[in-house]
């Protein structure tokens, strides 16, 4: 579990591993939200800060990748999960991972003063 405290900046690093060659356009959504689903943190970008984005990749690439989430000074403290959401950059339609459904849990976290 993560443990994060109000008004805080989080850097999450993700791996990408290319497993074919892509073609279609993807924004990564990284998420703070709690338990009822509600977004407290959130960032959006292609990968790379849209310097690598998904219709370039090719299989076997491999890529590293940096979002940064700003913790609200006013959140409450308690329970919490940071989350991995990827969209279609042109028909906003989320792209749901294979047996995971639409949104995936990187890691529980929980906030405290």
């Amino acid at each position: 579990t993560l443990t994060f405290k109000p008004g805080q900046q989080v850097r999450v690093t993700l791996y990408w591993d290319a497993l074919a060659d892509s073609g279609a356009e993807r924004t990564v959504s990284v998420r703070l939200a709690d338990e009822a689903g509600w977004l407290i943190a959130q960032h959006d970008s292609l990968p790379v800060g849209g310097s690598r984005p998904t219709s370039w990749w090719k299989a076997g690439q491999k890529i590293r990748d940096v979002y940064y989430l700003a913790i609200p000074p006013d959140v409450a403290p308690g329970p919490y999960s940071l989350d991995l959401v990827l969209y279609d950059t042109y028909t906003q339609e989320i792209v749901p991972f294979a047996g995971e459904g639409d949104t995936l849990q990187l890691r529980p976290a929980v906030i405290r003063e």
